[in-house]
C-alpha cells in the first residue's frame, strides 16, 4: 500500500475516532458539585440531587413572623440565575407568599458545564425537585410556578403534564415561538452540531437586548455569576426542540395563566405570548404586554408593577383570609 494511502487512512481513523468520541460524550449527561460558597448571605438556602447525579442550589424566601398562604416556585432563563429574583420574592414574602428558586444546572452555584441544558425534559425534572422542595416545606400550600424565557419555555412544558400540581403559572418573556429567521435549515445545523460538539459556543446574549436602563445594564454587566460565554450547541438544540414541541401542545394548558411580555423584547417572540394565550385550554387566563419593555421585564423601569401583577395573580387564586 503506497504511503500517501496509509496517511489518508490514519487521517479518516483520526477523524471518526474524534466524531465517535463527540457523539459519545454528547449523549452523556453534563453533571458536577454545587459550588463551594454558593451560597448567599441572608438567604435560606437548600441542595438538591439530580437523578443523574448533579448538584442543584435552591434559595428561600419566607414571610416573616406569618404561615406561608401560597408558594411560587421561579425558574430563571438563561444568562440569569436564581439570586436576581431576590426583589420579586421580597415583595411576595411581604404578602405572605414564600418564593423558591433554584439555579439551572450549569448555572451560578449549581453543578454541571456551563449553560448546559441537554433537553427540556431534564429541566422538567429539575423543576420537580423545586416543586417538592417547596410541597415539603409548605404541605398543603397553594403552589404556584414562575418562568422566565428559556424558564418560561420549561414551566409552559411542564404545565402540559396532566397530573400538574399547580395552582397557576407565570409565564414571563417566554420563549414560545421560533424566531423569523430560524428555518429548517437552521434547526438542523444546530441538532447536528448538538450531536457531535455539544459544548461548542454558538452564539452570546446581547446584554443590551436584555435591559434598557444604564444602570440595570450596569448591573447586568457586574454580576459575578452571569454565564457571559456563547450558548453551547446542546443548549440551543434544546431550546429549538421544545419550541417546536411546545407550539403543538399549548392547547393541553389547562392551569390559571398569567402571561407577560415587554413589546420590546428582541430577545423572544411576543407574538409566542400571544399564541400561548390564544391556545391555552383555560378559562382563567390573560396577557399583560409592557409597552416600553424589553426582555427583563422585572429589571426594567416597569419591573414593580409586573410584581404586582404576578402578586395579584397568585393572591387572585388563594383561598381568602380568615
Amino acid at each position: 500500500m503506497r504511503k500517501s494511502h496509509l496517511v489518508i487512512l490514519a487521517v479518516l481513523s483520526v477523524l471518526i475516532a474524534g466524531v465517535a468520541a463527540a457523539v459519545w460524550t454528547g449523549s452523556r449527561p453534563s453533571v458536577g458539585p454545587c459550588a463551594d460558597g454558593a451560597s448567599a448571605a441572608g438567604l435560606k438556602t437548600y441542595r438538591a440531587q439530580t437523578g443523574d447525579g448533579n448538584c442543584l442550589q435552591g434559595y428561600v424566601w419566607e414571610p416573616a413572623n406569618t404561615p406561608a398562604r401560597g408558594v411560587l416556585v421561579v425558574v430563571h432563563g438563561l444568562h440569569d440565575h436564581a439570586q436576581r429574583y431576590a426583589g420579586l420574592a421580597g415583595q411576595l414574602s411581604a404578602a405572605g407568599i414564600a418564593v423558591l428558586a433554584q439555579d439551572h444546572r450549569g448555572h451560578a452555584g449549581s453543578g454541571g458545564q456551563r449553560q448546559r441544558l441537554d433537553s427540556i425534559e431534564q429541566v422538567m425534572g429539575d423543576i420537580d425537585l423545586a416543586l417538592k422542595e417547596a410541597a415539603k416545606r409548605y404541605p398543603n400550600t397553594p403552589l404556584f410556578l414562575y418562568g422566565h424565557s428559556m424558564g418560561g419555555l420549561a414551566v409552559a412544558h411542564y404545565a402540559t403534564k396532566p397530573t400538574s400540581p399547580l395552582a397557576g403559572l407565570v409565564v414571563s418573556s417566554g420563549a414560545l415561538k421560533l424566531p423569523p429567521d430560524v428555518n429548517g435549515v437552521k434547526v438542523r445545523i444546530v441538532q447536528t452540531l448538538s450531536a457531535l460538539a455539544p459544548g461548542m459556543g454558538l452564539e452570546a446574549i446581547d446584554e443590551a437586548n436584555v435591559v434598557r436602563e444604564a444602570v440595570a445594564r450596569a448591573d447586568l454587566a457586574a454580576d459575578p455569576l452571569i454565564v457571559r460565554e456563547k450558548v453551547p450547541a446542546r443548549t440551543a438544540a434544546t431550546l429549538l426542540t421544545g419550541i417546536a414541541k411546545i407550539q403543538e401542545q399549548m392547547q393541553e394548558i389547562k392551569t390559571p395563566l398569567l402571561i407577560l411580555h415587554g413589546q420590546r423584547d428582541r430577545v423572544t417572540e411576543v407574538d409566542g405570548s400571544r399564541d400561548l394565550l390564544a391556545r391555552a385550554a383555560v378559562k382563567d387566563k390573560s396577557l399583560k404586554l409592557y409597552e416600553s419593555a424589553l426582555h427583563d421585564l422585572l429589571h426594567e423601569p416597569e419591573g414593580k408593577q409586573v410584581a404586582q401583577e404576578i402578586l395579584a395573580f397568585i393572591d387572585g387564586r388563594l383561598p381568602a383570609r380568615k
